[in-house]
């Protein structure tokens, strides 16, 4: 399947610009998925986008990158994430209210800016987590929430944290296709919005 590219005659608006929101619980390709639609982004510089790991967990793209050079640079990149997670746990800075307020105000500037803003969020439902994406969500842009499956099938209590906002998410498992896919239909609704304007 090919990627439908935006080219800035089929650009965003700012009416239009699309906020796509990656949960799940942990394990369930969260990262991965940030890092193949992030791939797939650089592809298309008519446009603003970002990728951002909204969450202070320490697997940056990085980590996606180490996996798809190998498996051993995967596993050992994890491993460190962790390590780092931890360190950051022990200090008592894990979604301290002082990151947790710069994270929000670092998403309520993309959200203005962005045509593309991707957001990858932690494993965990939390009020943390509601209070880095309300920026995002009261910004008017196009909301995709996405609500990735762990391993064992559960979706962590994700798929109730966005009917309680009132959104029903994409529910669905990683997939090698599925950045092509998120991507795709963005390019088709950015599409059919410039048709309907004409």
């Amino acid at each position: 399947m090919r990627v439908l590219f935006i080219r800035k005659q089929f650009a965003p608006t700012r009416e239009t610009r699309t906020i796509v929101i990656l949960s799940g619980p942990p394990k369930a390709g969260k990262s991965r998925l940030r890092g193949d639609i992030g791939d797939l982004l650089r592809r298309m510089p008519d446009l603003n986008t970002q990728v951002l790991a909204a969450s202070p967990d320490m697997e940056g793209s990085w980590v996606s990158d180490s996996w798809r050079i190998s498996e051993e640079r995967g596993a050992a990149a994890e491993e460190m994430a962790r390590q780092y997670k931890r360190t950051v746990k022990e200090s008592g800075h894990f979604f301290s209210p002082q990151w947790v307020e710069r994270m929000a105000r670092h998403v309520e500037g993309l959200s203005k800016w962005a045509d593309i803003l991707v957001l990858d969020l932690g494993g965990i439902p939390s009020e943390e987590n509601r209070r880095i994406i309300a920026p995002a969500l009261a910004s008017g842009a196009d909301i995709i929430p996405i609500v990735l499956l762990g391993p064992d099938g559960n979706d962590g209590g994700w798929i109730q944290f966005w009917r309680d906002l009132g959104y029903e998410p994409t529910v669905t498992t990683y997939s090698e296709d599925l950045a092509r896919n998120i991507i795709n239909s963005i390019a088709k609704r950015f599409l059919l919005q410039r048709h309907a304007k004409s």
